[in-house]
């Protein structure tokens, strides 16, 4: 039975589900650049935002994050392979995450928010809930985060256990971003995730964009797009959290009981029961067999139009 299916939801890993997902596209993403990847998360998750947006939600919403969330995973998945031979094989190869995500994610989120964390002139025990303006989009300053990102490595390597499971760290992020969660909702929360995925985006270019080489650097910057995304990451469970809770889903089928977790959305689309397997949600074969056809980055587009036209 494979990972996440049947009762085993809630003990279902992150690395889980990035293996369960790698496993029914890996075929097609092996041929896609990071950069085709990061695309299609980044369109699905606008399309996530004009379907929160209209005046009526539908299920449409949930269909919007689960592909969101596939293609995130799929980029978790891309960014800890080899990089493959090609023309962008050079700049892509640079673009490449240290260590699994729950790992990523705790060393970002040690059991604290990290801002609030550096603001306290004490030290922080527990799990406090944040107190960064919740009402309002969170900035958060990464040359800050640079100079005291060893602080939250020590943290993390401390000995408090990580939450273990997909829904554990779902559930560790509502606790820790109650207000947030309550003040931003879905709408609120989808924006900042938008504006997070920028921030992600903007931290791979500078894996391979440099004015002058600083110290402490290229290792600095990839602390720095792990813990972009770990912040991605936290938005777009939160997300899940706010469509999980808004009374506008109430009624549809399967909506609110399918949608809490993060192995529930994904399943909902990509998973078939009756198998126990997850599945493509198109042609519904569990590994893909979707005749989709990936121009290589090293075909001109004059050749791309040639082939084409022969084929006409």
């Amino acid at each position: 039975m494979h990972a996440g299916s049947g009762g085993n939801a809630q003990r279902t890993s992150l690395e889980d589900i990035v293996a369960a997902v790698a496993g029914v596209y890996e075929r097609l993403d092996r041929q896609r650049s990071i950069w085709d990847v990061w695309l299609h998360f980044n369109h699905h998750l606008g399309s996530l935002a004009i379907e929160v947006g209209r005046d009526a939600l539908s299920e449409t919403v949930l269909h919007e994050f689960a592909d969101a969330a596939m293609w995130l995973l799929t980029f978790v998945w891309k960014a800890s392979q080899e990089p493959a031979a090609g023309a962008e094989a050079e700049p892509e190869s640079l673009v490449r995450l240290s260590a699994t995500l729950s790992d990523i994610l705790w060393r970002a989120f040690p059991g604290v928010c990290p801002a609030c964390h550096f603001r306290s002139e004490t030290a922080i025990e527990g799990a406090p809930p944040c107190t960064c303006a919740p009402s309002k989009p969170r900035y958060f300053d990464s040359e800050v985060w640079f100079a005291h990102s060893e602080e939250l490595v020590m943290r993390a390597d401390s000995g408090e256990d990580m939450p273990g499971s997909a829904d554990a760290w779902q559930e560790f992020f509502e606790t820790l971003f109650k207000d947030r969660l309550e003040l931003r909702g879905l709408a609120g929360l989808v924006d900042d995730a938008l504006a997070q995925a920028a921030q992600v985006g903007d931290a791979m270019i500078r894996m391979y964009t440099y004015v002058g080489l600083e110290a402490g650097h290229p290792a600095g910057r990839q602390r720095r797009l792990e813990f972009e995304l770990a912040f991605l990451v936290a938005d777009v469970l939160l997300a899940l959290s706010a469509i999980s809770q808004s009374s506008a889903l109430d009624g549809l089928t399967g909506a609110r009981g399918n949608a809490h977790g993060l192995v529930e959305a994904l399943q909902s689309r990509y998973f078939d029961a009756a198998s126990g397997t997850w599945i493509c949600h198109k042609c519904r074969l569990p590994a893909c067999a979707c005749r989709v056809q990936i121009v290589p980055s090293t075909l001109a587009a004059n050749d791309v139009r040639d082939q084409w036209n022969a084929r006409s």
